[in-house]
């Protein structure tokens, strides 16, 4: 997943990073506000993509990879 651009570029994070479920998150948003079934197709795509980790025990920033897009999905 994108996490930022650096010199033109996207940054990509595996699916472990703690920053890995924002992009994913900033997808529900737009569905949540533009309610655009593209968007909506995306969040649900790209969320797939980082079920695993909701059995990451390894890291305290669980809540930061999932809770806003899984919290927007149910």
């Amino acid at each position: 997943m994108p996490r930022t651009v650096e010199n033109g570029q996207f940054k990509m994070v595996i699916s472990k990073d703690w920053t890995s479920g924002f992009f994913r998150a900033e997808l529900w948003y737009f569905y949540d506000y533009i309610r655009n079934k593209k968007w909506l197709s995306l969040a649900k795509k790209y969320t797939e993509d980082i079920k695993k980790e909701k059995f990451n025990r390894g890291t305290h920033d669980l809540g930061f990879m999932i809770y806003c897009m899984f919290g927007k999905w149910l």
